[in-house]
């Protein structure tokens, strides 16, 4: 159903994670049904509807068919898609698809709708994940020279506007104008939308990642770079929230190098800070360990960077927008409880105990003396502020209620092919998916079914 009328429906602080990415602005028509959006809701409306028939166009999802030539959406790329859409003459309301408004604030205005419904629905400790890609002004999806159009022209829609505002309507919206970017221009849709998250609703922006991609589809344009990345934006509601630590693995000259100054520190001086040695925490190591102890220690990696090299992935089905699962599968992990108390709610963590000492707690153990003069200061400033901080695994806490554990459920407002689904099945964790199309949602349960199944018979043993 319509984005807004399922979120509606759904209770407070119920999911634990949402990981989602909404249809792009102007750039490809997903052959939905149009909605109603903004306006009176009590209102007779009478739509003006403007009807565009156009190609499908191809996603940048879609891969090389190794060097063969382009993947199966070469196929019916050039398929015709009859769209309709249209402003309502009484309210001002909007009936047409998402990503289809006639301007990119519009747009903005209905992702506001549907994100303010998210952070009701999501839970305080839970994380929001969203990837959006930009448009450039004039391009295939808003502009009006590439369509054959019918129905009312834009000036006569305008002076039906003129006209309502004369005589006055209740709860009337304005129609948003058309867009003054110069053609060619980059929109900047991301951009405007974390600006509209943080400060309309109130989101926190935990960070911005990039979604690099090696295999990216080459572009026809020459007065400008191939465009290879796309953004991922990690929000939350709250300060504290759920994260697990994911970790990336190091060079094999990086460990060799750390693993040198280990040995060689080991037997001059302990690296923990003076606090933790007064409390009686004993050397994490000592000169017995051996290499591959030490280098088993190492093999956790370094904390996840926000440069995420992601190869998309060819899909065989009839959908242009399908995001990779190893994109999914990262805020996932990080972002869904694997386990929560089915009494308590509380989610289970894991315990990790730490090799070494901080960065900080590092320079607050160093001799200062020799940092007195001017060039000391300098030194330290280019001194490499780097220590053997490395985490280790060891277990998993406990609320101590014994009623057992649940999954954590991942919601994704736009759940298209079922990506978000099928990786969290894969992961163990259980999903909520909201879809409009019910061809999509066809091919999302046959994509899910097996693993439904699977997870059917695990749960009964």
């Amino acid at each position: 159903g319509h984005v807004l009328d399922i979120l509606k429906q759904m209770p407070d602080e119920f999911v634990d994670c949402v990981v989602t990415s909404p249809p792009y602005w102007g750039l490809r028509d997903y052959n939905t049904k149009p909605q109603i959006w903004d306006g009176d809701p009590d209102c007779d409306h009478e739509f003006e509807m403007t009807t565009e028939i156009k190609n499908m166009g191809v996603s940048n999802s879609s891969t090389l068919n190794g060097g063969k030539g382009v993947s199966d959406h070469e196929k019916i790329k050039n398929i015709k898609i009859q769209t309709e859409k249209g402003f309502c003459k009484k309210c001002g309301a909007w009936k047409g698809s998402l990503g289809l408004e006639p301007d990119f604030k519009l747009y903005i205005q209905h992702l506001k709708q549907i994100f303010a419904e998210v952070k009701r629905v999501l839970k305080k400790e839970g994380t929001c994940w969203v990837n959006l890609g930009d448009t450039y002004s004039g391009s295939w999806g808003n502009s009006g020279n590439r369509f054959e159009k019918t129905g009312i022209s834009y000036n006569q829609r305008e002076k039906n506007v003129m006209y309502i505002k004369r005589n006055g309507s209740p709860n009337y919206v304005p129609p948003q104008q058309k867009s003054t970017l110069p053609p060619k221009c980059l929109v900047g849709i991301p951009q405007r939308f974390v600006l509209m998250m943080i400060d309309e609703l109130g989101w926190t922006l935990r960070n911005q990642i990039i979604w690099y991609k090696l295999n990216c589809i080459p572009e026809s344009a020459t007065d400008r770079f191939t465009r290879d990345f796309e953004h991922v934006f990690f929000f939350t509601k709250s300060r504290k929230y759920y994260f697990e630590q994911q970790f990336e693995p190091v060079s094999e000259d990086r460990i060799k190098r750390d693993l040198d100054r280990i040995k060689r520190d080991l037997s001059t001086k302990s690296y923990l800070s003076e606090k933790h040695t007064k409390a009686g925490v004993k050397r994490p190591y000592d000169n017995k360990k051996t290499d591959e102890e030490i280098l088993q220690r190492l093999s956790l990696g370094r904390n996840k960077r926000c440069v995420w090299v992601v190869n998309v992935q060819s899909f065989k089905d009839a959908h242009f927008a399908v995001y990779p699962e190893k994109l999914v599968e990262i805020p996932i992990r990080a972002g869904c409880p694997e386990y929560i108390c089915r009494k308590c709610n509380t989610p289970r963590v894991k315990i990790y105990k730490r090799m070494g000492e901080s960065s900080a707690d590092n320079m607050k153990n160093k001799d200062k003396s020799r940092f007195n003069s001017e060039q000391g200061k300098k030194q330290n400033l280019r001194a490499k502020r780097e220590c053997f901080f490395r985490p280790i695994k060891t277990s998993y806490s406990d609320c101590g209620c014994n009623a057992g554990w649940k999954p954590g459920i991942v919601l994704d407002p736009f759940f298209g092919s079922g990506t978000t689904g099928l990786v969290a099945l894969k992961l163990n964790r259980n999903f909520i998916g909201i879809e409009l199309n019910p061809d999509y949602i066809k091919m999302a349960m046959k994509r899910i079914k097996p693993y439904l199944e699977q997870t059917k018979i695990s749960e009964f043993w």
